[in-house]
């Protein structure tokens, strides 16, 4: 199943609310699956073409995007100190995220993709930084988001340059935030959000008094 299935898939239990620990999102589920979904139209309205040459680079506006706009909105949000965390821990991710994608599509076998590979080890990263719900799922996409961004940038200069270096390990057909770099953001998500329902985020601000009243 492509990232877009399983990202639909995703939110249409997030809206029946059958999954156990949906809240520890930190979003209610509802909210979070209409998200969802706005950003998979997003992601596939269009697709800007950035450079050509002997590969092709593009972009998906809407999909790279939301990401962004979300991770904006929450970090104004934060307090000072754990604003600078989200602000170092989206610096990793992205890193990361770029570092994996440049280097993977060469290094692992056929029927593995690189993408989910990517995303996945992205999502689990993401989600051990101590940040409050939403803090996985934001790092996770917006920091893919940033690194695929960076790939883009390398890629730009390399096309630019009349091609690119016969050993680099980058693909020649790339769009930030669409096709495979999309399935990439998917699976960071889902990763991201997997680990936060079995206990990988720190609970939502407001909640911490009634978690600990509830303890025997």
């Amino acid at each position: 199943m492509t990232g877009t299935g399983m990202l639909a898939l995703a939110a249409v239990l997030l809206a029946l609310e059958v999954v156990p620990g949906t809240r520890r999102l930190g979003v209610p589920p509802v909210r979070l699956a209409a998200w969802g979904l706005a950003w998979i139209a997003a992601a596939w309205a269009a697709t800007w073409p950035l450079a050509t040459g002997p590969g092709w680079l593009g972009i998906s506006p809407g999909g790279a995007a939301l990401p962004l706009v979300a991770a904006a909105w929450w970090l104004a949000r934060l307090p000072a100190r754990e604003r600078r965390r989200g602000l170092s821990g989206l610096a990793l991710v992205a890193g990361l995220g770029y570092a994996l994608m440049r280097v993977l599509p060469t290094s692992l076998p056929g029927w593995v993709s690189p993408a989910w590979a990517a995303g996945v080890i992205t999502g689990v990263l993401a989600s051990l930084i101590p940040l409050p719900a939403p803090g996985s799922l934001i790092l996770a996409t917006a920091g893919m988001v940033l690194g695929q961004g960076g790939l883009a940038a390398v890629l730009a200069v390399s096309l630019a340059g009349g091609g690119l270096p016969a050993a680099a390990a980058v693909p020649v057909h790339f769009t930030v935030a669409g096709g495979e770099a999309y399935d990439a953001l998917a699976a960071a998500a889902l990763t991201a959000g997997a680990m936060t329902i079995l206990g990988g985020d720190l609970p939502p601000p407001g909640e911490e008094g009634d978690q600990e009243a509830g303890r025997p």
